[in-house]
């Protein structure tokens, strides 16, 4: 599997977790996410973050990684990109999570391995750190 592949598949699936806490993050308004972000008042932001978190994740692992910007002008709606680091089970990975009034994106920047071995192990790894650090599983999810 080349390179390229192996990201955008690790990209989708801490998507596919992130999108569990987006409802709780859009019941913010996105003027106190700019700000917050602004003014660099990241606490208040790591607040909100862990707040939409901690029905859906164990606390710590899915974190606000102080950082992030707006995208604000007169012709369209605002854009929100946080940095966000996700960390359990020997796994870390640092992204950006994007929100806007169509919807979401993450955008992976790294994945450290505690002890890294091939794309396909690793990968595994991080579906298991993933899994591990939800409160309520499911199987086959």
């Amino acid at each position: 599997m080349k390179k390229d592949d192996v990201h955008e598949m690790r990209e989708m699936m801490i998507a596919k977790q992130v999108a569990r806490i987006i409802p709780e993050l859009k019941l913010v308004d996105p003027a106190d996410f700019i700000a917050y972000l602004h003014d660099e008042h990241f606490a208040n932001i790591s607040d909100i973050i862990d707040a939409a978190t901690e029905l859906h994740f164990y606390p710590h692992t899915l974190r606000f990684a102080n950082g992030g910007s707006f995208e604000l002008d007169w012709d369209t709606p605002p854009t929100i990109t946080l940095d966000m680091e996700f960390s359990n089970d020997g796994v870390t990975a640092y992204f950006q999570l994007i929100m806007s009034p169509e919807g979401f994106g993450v955008e992976l920047d790294n994945v450290v391995f505690e002890n890294p071995q091939d794309d396909e192990t690793d990968t595994r790894q991080l579906i298991d750190a993933l899994n591990n650090a939800r409160l309520k599983k499911t199987s086959g999810k």
